[in-house]
């Protein structure tokens, strides 16, 4: 009589395939799921529900909307898509990850709540379609300062033995909401990682808002995002390394540096190739978008209240910052930055056009061990002098220059074209320079040859650049010093 009903029940749950019939029984869904053929749909009903669950080859998972809820619990994986599909349910996730795709899986107006691990992750080898999903963690605009995320981890640690010469706490040991750490720290176990990619991404209306440690990561992949939102991250917003990554009409605001005493960044690349069209960048503390190597095009890009470097391109393959062409022209604008609006180092192939720059403020950041300089640039071009040309470019309101330009030791010089500055006070327009050895700084003279030319100076620029003979702080290393950290960051284990 027991296995009659189990048969009967798993009929009816495949039967609602082509009917109403919804089901709140996790074992009833795990065995339709198991029997399920390829177009078969197995629904969940306005309920919760205990996962995990395993979604096969062209079988989905569907329930009626938020009211349909899988819950998660420690240490487990929510929804495994192994080329099925998933739509119309919230997951609210303690486990190693809410969501992992792997072979071909599409998720589809699905929000996962994550209080631990990864929110959603595409395997090595997989491809994921995505649309109208959310992925939510615990940190938020307001508590983004709370000193439980100055240490973080996905979850329960491993109990290893203390590693350190002393520990406050015994490795693997739990209290709470807290988890100690092989260095014997207590540690906030949350969600750190909202989308991992490790295979192909094609996606469009995504949010994720709210981790701890990085908001998406692409690594060895290839990515396309369309409105793309990330905003409430802690540490870095968007990483990818050695991928390709797409992104159209996306936003990135309120990255956070917190109080690990840590710089944030925006948007960070290592090698690969990043295109960029109407890219928005919004009050994010630190570091705006930075590319370590590649082949990097920013069009249309519009950023303010970055609190350090809008865009740095370090020893890239090319650049181009400029505008996009839609139904109206979207000029790339930079507005109420510190320290460099555009930094340059170690680069060729640079084009530069359609852009505005404007207020960027002074600020001082530290340099080596004991070191530090102070910069307050439009564009800050060092070592980057091959096939650099700027047309249409317009930079006002700069604390300290408006171009400052490393022209040691070039056989050849950048060309510009319809090209102002206009600086105010003691500010400087366009000026150019060598390094000084042994320093981080720019001895300013005047190249030959009418370096200058298609350069227009206005305001006090015209007389300020004129006398100025001195040194100017300069930024002489090749990159961000975290940013090689950052880069390596991997995702947790899921």
């Amino acid at each position: 009589m027991r296995r009659g009903l189990v048969g009967v029940a798993i009929a009816v749950l495949l039967a609602s395939c082509d009917g109403d019939a919804s089901e709140c029984d996790a074992d009833a869904i795990r065995a339709a799921l198991a029997s399920a053929s390829s177009g078969d749909v197995v629904r969940v009903g306005a309920c919760r529900v205990r996962g995990p669950f395993v979604v096969g080859q062209g079988v989905t998972l569907e329930g009626v909307g938020a009211e349909s809820v899988i819950e998660v619990a420690e240490g487990e994986l929510g929804v495994e898509l192994t080329g099925g599909a998933l739509a119309r349910l919230t997951i609210e996730s303690r486990g190693r990850a809410g969501v992992a795709i792997g072979g071909a899986g599409e998720v589809d107006d699905v929000e996962v709540r994550a209080a631990r691990g990864i929110a959603l992750a595409v395997r090595p080898g997989a491809s994921g379609a995505l649309h109208a999903v959310r992925l939510v963690g615990e940190v938020t605009a307001e508590n983004a300062d709370d000193t439980r995320w100055v240490l973080v981890a996905p979850g329960p640690q491993t109990a290893t033995g203390c590693a350190a010469a002393t520990c406050a706490c015994e490795p693997g040991a739990i209290d709470g909401e807290r988890t100690c750490d092989a260095l014997g720290r207590w540690a906030t176990m949350t969600a750190t990682h909202g989308l991992v990619v490790e295979g192909t991404v094609v996606a469009d209306d995504v949010e994720v808002l709210g981790l701890a440690r990085v908001g998406v990561l692409v690594r060895d992949a290839s990515a396309t995002f369309d409105a793309l939102h990330v905003a409430d991250t802690i540490g870095a917003a968007v990483v990818a390394s050695e991928s390709e990554l797409v992104c159209r009409d996306c936003t990135i605001e309120r990255t956070r540096e917190g109080l690990r005493g840590q710089p944030s960044y925006a948007l960070i690349t290592g090698g690969g190739t990043l295109t960029t069209e109407a890219l928005r960048l919004t009050d994010n503390d630190r570091y705006g978008a930075v590319a370590a190597g590649g082949a990097i095009d920013h069009a249309g890009l519009v950023a303010e209240q970055q609190g350090d470097v809008v865009v740095w391109a370090a020893g890239v393959e090319s650049l181009a910052l400029r505008a996009l062409e839609r139904d109206e022209t979207i000029r790339t604008s930079i507005a109420d930055g510190e320290f460099a609006g555009v930094v340059i180092s170690d680069s060729a192939h640079v084009s530069i056009s359609d852009v505005t720059i404007a207020s960027v403020g002074s600020s001082r950041r530290p340099v080596g061990l004991i070191g530090a300089i102070e910069i307050g640039d439009g564009l800050h071009v060092i070592r980057s002098l091959e096939d650099v040309v700027m047309a249409r470019v317009e930079v006002s309101g700069a604390a300290r220059a408006g171009i400052v330009l490393d022209v040691g030791g070039a056989a050849t010089l950048p060309r510009f074209e319809q090209v102002s500055v206009d600086a105010r006070g003691s500010a400087l327009g366009a000026v150019a320079g060598a390094p000084v050895a042994g320093t981080d700084t720019l001895q300013v003279a005047t190249p030959p040859g009418g370096w200058d030319s298609g350069i227009e100076r206005l305001g006090d620029a015209v007389t300020n650049d004129a006398a100025f003979t001195g040194a100017l702080d300069a930024v002489l290393s090749a990159m961000p010093p975290s940013a090689t950290e950052v880069l390596g960051v991997v995702a947790p284990m899921y």
